[in-house]
């Protein structure tokens, strides 16, 4: 029944060093695992990421954004691994370029993706000139397949409201980051805009992901249509 449901994780630390590493999570196999590592300091990069179960993490291409900030470095990137080997206590690590204070990594979990090629295209930006909401760029998704969004602002937040059909899913208080995601993508151009309460630049990486073929796809709890 196209992807989904999902399942959520994340963690974050203050406290500077070149690495972090999620909770433990069951995922499933052949599970498509997207991961949003984000941070403060550098801008840093992904060198690796490694799981328990011993899968191969690739970076989705062009996802990465980062801004010099008003008072700090931000910066965020999404990677994902396909057709997962499933661990019922599986621990994702990513390693970093260098050391980076206020790490956080959040990772989602969904069944019933491409087992091939997944990664369908992203619609990542920046928002440099301090505002409440940044918004993606245009994109076109895979019908039925989903949206995965991973939000670095600058300024720390109480709050986050997603729009154009996307629900927030981790939240990290101490590194002030989000995620959220919009499963059954419907048909048409759209872009994705978070808004919070306090006025920040923000790092918005933003990527979707399509079914696995020969499965329908549920928009809003009703099914559409088999995807080809």
């Amino acid at each position: 029944m196209g992807i989904g449901p999902g399942t959520y994780r994340s963690i974050s630390a203050s406290a500077s060093a070149s690495s972090i590493a999620s909770p433990a999570g069951n995922d499933l196999n052949g599970s498509l695992l997207v991961a949003f590592i984000a941070g403060e300091t550098g801008p840093r990069t992904i060198s690796s990421i490694t799981d328990t179960a011993g899968n191969t993490w690739l970076a989705v291409p062009n996802a990465y954004r980062s801004i010099a900030g008003a008072l700090n470095p931000e910066w965020g990137d999404l990677w994902y691994c396909r057709n997962a080997i499933g661990n019922a206590a599986n621990v994702v690590t990513a390693n970093l370029s260098g050391a980076a204070t206020f790490r956080s990594i959040h990772i989602h979990s969904y069944p019933n993706a491409d087992l091939l090629a997944p990664v369908a295209g992203e619609a990542s930006n920046t928002l440099t000139i301090a505002g409440t909401s940044i918004t993606s760029r245009s994109y076109t998704p895979p019908v039925g397949g989903v949206g995965v969004v991973g939000i670095n602002p600058e300024q720390g937040q109480a709050s986050w409201t997603p729009g154009d059909g996307y629900t927030t899913r981790t939240t990290e208080t101490t590194a002030s980051r989000t995620t959220a995601d919009y499963i059954g993508v419907p048909p048409g151009a759209k872009t994705m805009t978070m808004t919070y309460p306090t006025s920040s630049q923000t790092v918005l990486c933003l990527a979707f992901f399509a079914p696995a073929p020969g499965t329908a796809y549920i928009v809003r709890g009703v099914i559409r249509r088999q995807v080809p």
